[in-house]
C-alpha cells in the first residue's frame, strides 16, 4: 500500500461515504459454483454516489499483470493498493475475466464494500446503524452445563504451578569473595582496598 503524506481528509470523507453505502447486490450467477455474487457493475452502483458526494474517486490502472487501485480525495490526498493478476488462461478472454475479478475485489477492499443478497430493495437502502442494543442470548440447559463443566475443569482441576522458584538467600559479597579461588580473591580484595 502507498499513500500521500497526509490522509486525514481522505479518511474523514471515506468514513462519511461508507456510512451511506449500501452493500453490493449479488445479482450475477457463477454457473461453476452455482452461487450468486456481486459483479463489478453492482460494486460500482453501490459506491458511485456516496464516493462522489464526499469528494472521492477511484482509478484502477493496469500495467502488465499489475492492477493498481487508487482512492483519491478532492484535497489531493490518496491511498493505493497493488495486486498481481495471474489469469488461468493466457488469452484475451482469460485476461479480461481476470481483470474484472481483480477490479471487483480491489474496489471492494479499498472501500470496505460488502456483498448482500438482494430482494430488489436491500441495495437501495443505506446501511443500518450499529448503535442498537445487543440482543440477549438464551442459552439452552445443555450448553450451560457444558460451560459449567469447562469452567470447573479449568479453574478447579488445573494443576497449580508456582511462578517463583523457592527463595534462596543470596550470598553476600564477602561470601562470594570467600568462595572464589585464591588467585581471584586476591584480585577482588585488592579491588575492595582501592575503593576505600
Amino acid at each position: 500500500m502507498n499513500k500521500s503524506e497526509q490522509i486525514n481528509e481522505l479518511a474523514a470523507a471515506l468514513c462519511k461515504a461508507q456510512s451511506s453505502m449500501s452493500g453490493a447486490s449479488k445479482d450475477a450467477t457463477n454457473p461453476f459454483f452455482k452461487s450468486k455474487y456481486a459483479d463489478l457493475q453492482s460494486c460500482w452502483e453501490a459506491a458511485r454516489k456516496p464516493l462522489a458526494d464526499n469528494g472521492l474517486s477511484v482509478a484502477q490502472l493496469i500495467d502488465g499483470t499489475m492492477l493498481e487501485t487508487i482512492l483519491m480525495h478532492s484535497s489531493g490526498q490518496w491511498i493505493s493498493s497493488s495486486a498481481t493478476m495471474n489469469p488461468v488462461k493466457n488469452d484475451p478472454q482469460g485476461m479480461g475475466s481476470c481483470i474484472s475479478y481483480f477490479r471487483r475485489y480491489a474496489l471492494s477492499a479499498i472501500l470496505g464494500l460488502y456483498q448482500v443478497d438482494d430482494d430488489g430493495q436491500v441495495a437501495s437502502q443505506p446501511v443500518k446503524a450499529y448503535n442498537q442494543p445487543i440482543p440477549q442470548v438464551n442459552l439452552n440447559d445443555s450448553f450451560k452445563k457444558t460451560l459449567n463443566t469447562l469452567d470447573k475443569l479449568l479453574t478447579h482441576n488445573a494443576p497449580t504451578v508456582s511462578s517463583h522458584a523457592p527463595t534462596q538467600r543470596q550470598p553476600s559479597f564477602n561470601e562470594q569473595v570467600a568462595a572464589m579461588p585464591k588467585d581471584n580473591r586476591t584480585y577482588v580484595e585488592r579491588a575492595k582496598d582501592l575503593k576505600k
